[in-house]
């Protein structure tokens, strides 16, 4: 007598082995997105310290690169692509001592900049300062996979409200008047 397997005992085997692997591979994928934003909340708070270490020697903080109303720049953003009063290429350079190199979000494409698109524009991290440099908002918006791997204490869930715009957000700043600041508040009005 030979001995083998039917063809319905093959299928089930198959078939098991197709759904452990299909659970292998989700927890994998949200694995790799969990370690991604632990990455950003990581470099949002050493951006933080290096804002707190340039006050500390200078006695304020880094003035916006950029003129415009908003006090506002950024990097890997394409907002206002065509306008060159938001996007600092340097990205911040002020803090080169203190952080270097600056944080890169892991999903930002090779370009080193996100597209247009499905608020994609608002995508990067952003800064917000005050004109006397004693406040200041510091944001990482739009690139969060999943907004429950962020400490409850960073998401910011108004960054983009100034715009219409709502998209997941977490931000540091330097005091609670500067926690409420928007994309289109200017620091110079309210909640100033």
């Amino acid at each position: 007598m030979k001995k083998g397997f039917t063809l319905i005992e093959l299928l089930v085997v198959i078939s098991i082995i197709a759904v452990l692997s299909a659970l292998v591979l989700n927890n994998l994928r949200e694995t790799r997105a969990r370690t991604r934003d632990v990455k950003r909340v990581s470099d949002l708070l050493e951006v933080q310290k290096a804002l707190e270490l340039y006050r500390a020697h200078n006695g304020r903080y880094p003035a916006s690169p950029k003129s415009n109303p908003y006090g506002l720049t950024c990097w890997e953003c394409n907002l206002f692509d065509e306008d060159a009063n938001f996007y600092d290429p340097a990205k911040l350079a002020a803090l080169t001592p203190y952080l270097n190199p600056r944080p890169t979000d892991p999903l930002a494409p090779a370009a080193g900049r996100f597209v247009n698109g499905n608020n994609l524009d608002f995508h990067g991290y952003w800064y917000k300062v005050d004109p006397a440099g004693s406040d200041y908002k510091f944001v990482l918006v739009g690139s969060l996979e999943n907004i429950n791997n962020i400490p409850a204490n960073l998401r910011d869930p108004n960054f983009g409200a100034g715009f219409g715009v709502n998209i997941d957000a977490m931000a540091v700043y330097s005091s609670e008047r500067s926690k409420t600041w928007t994309s289109s508040n200017p620091p110079t009005i309210t909640p100033w």
